[in-house]
């Protein structure tokens, strides 16, 4: 089902607004998000939905039964709020949006030197990797480790997201180039232009928001990473370990990234989904993925400045062991 604006969202009239919207991992569940909208109309009512910036904290795909669907609706949304509504909507990469894209090869374009990149897109190349655990087939211009990762099948639990675009998953080359001709070229656009940080002054104290999927490393400046994750500097030292650029810690990692940035305390809000639980590891510091994907579990959004909850369904989503 596309995104269909309500009756009273067609007659809102376009207003300013300080609330911000935070919206955790949708993970292929089209009947959470499109609950979800409707109660976040019904909450703000339609004009402060419109007039509210909104933010996707990643990983669309993936687990549930309809990334197509989820992606239909998104990219319909993105689309009708850029020409109906005065707040802004703004839509992170995950790691399971990351790993996806780099398969179907609907990345940006990497900027890299050629070890970087004989590292993270070319390594698996008809390598003796165990059975299911890399997509090793050769991919004319690399194929990120992640995208290989994901193409294996369980790491990413992916199975979900072939079946919702109507391919049968094998570990194949073919297999692969049949979904790639599945996903509609709208969706792959949308892929390409995730956003890996999002960072504004905002109305309300601390006066700053920052916005990544997972959080930002505690051991490394802050700064330098949110400057890479804003310039798409996606592979280098500042944001994989060893500046090997197969996995990019602000988007994959638990641990490290889970609790606020020292450089940020008392100066910005730090905002973030991925980790398979709703928390506030401390004051400014906001964990938003009540779902993590799991079939009986909520879909959260938190509005900003109150910090209220807005989920789904009337009943708080379990927490669990943080997942890949």
């Amino acid at each position: 089902a596309f995104f269909q604006p309500s009756s009273c969202s067609m007659k809102s009239s376009r207003q300013q607004s300080d609330s911000v919207v935070l919206i955790g991992d949708i993970h292929g569940w089209l009947n959470r998000l499109t609950a979800l909208w409707q109660r976040l109309e019904a909450h703000l009512g339609c004009a402060g939905l419109n007039a509210a910036t909104v933010i996707f904290l990643g990983d669309y795909n993936d687990r549930g039964p309809d990334t197509k669907g989820v992606l239909d609706f998104l990219v319909a949304l993105k689309k009708w709020r850029a020409v109906h509504a005065q707040g802004e909507t703004v839509f992170l990469a995950g790691n399971h949006d990351f790993a996806f894209a780099a398969y179907i090869g609907a990345l940006p374009p990497p900027s890299v030197d050629d070890e970087v990149f004989e590292i993270a897109f070319l390594c698996g190349e008809n390598e003796p990797y165990e059975e299911g655990e890399l997509f090793s087939f050769e991919v004319e211009g690399g194929m990120h480790h992640q995208g290989r990762r994901w193409g294996a099948g369980d790491t990413y639990s992916n199975k979900a997201t072939f079946k919702s675009y109507g391919v049968d998953f094998a570990l194949t080359k073919e297999c692969r180039q049949s979904l790639i001709d599945a996903v509609a070229p709208e969706h792959k656009e949308f892929l390409n232009s995730l956003v890996y940080c999002y960072d504004t002054p905002v109305p309300f104290p601390p006066g700053r928001l920052v916005a990544v999927h997972a959080g930002l490393d505690t051991r490394h400046p802050a700064e330098p990473q949110i400057q890479a994750l804003l310039a798409l500097d996606l592979y280098g030292e500042t944001l994989t370990p060893f500046g090997d650029g197969r996995r990019i810690t602000p988007i994959s990692e638990r641990e490290l990234v889970w609790h606020m940035h020292p450089d940020l305390m008392g100066r910005a809000i730090l905002v973030s989904g991925h980790h398979s639980m709703r928390a506030t590891p401390s004051e400014h510091r906001h964990i938003i993925d009540s779902t993590g994907g799991r079939a009986r579990a909520t879909l959260d959004a938190m509005l900003l400045p109150s910090e209220t909850i807005v989920q789904h369904e009337d009943r708080r989503g379990p927490t669990s062991i943080p997942v890949e």
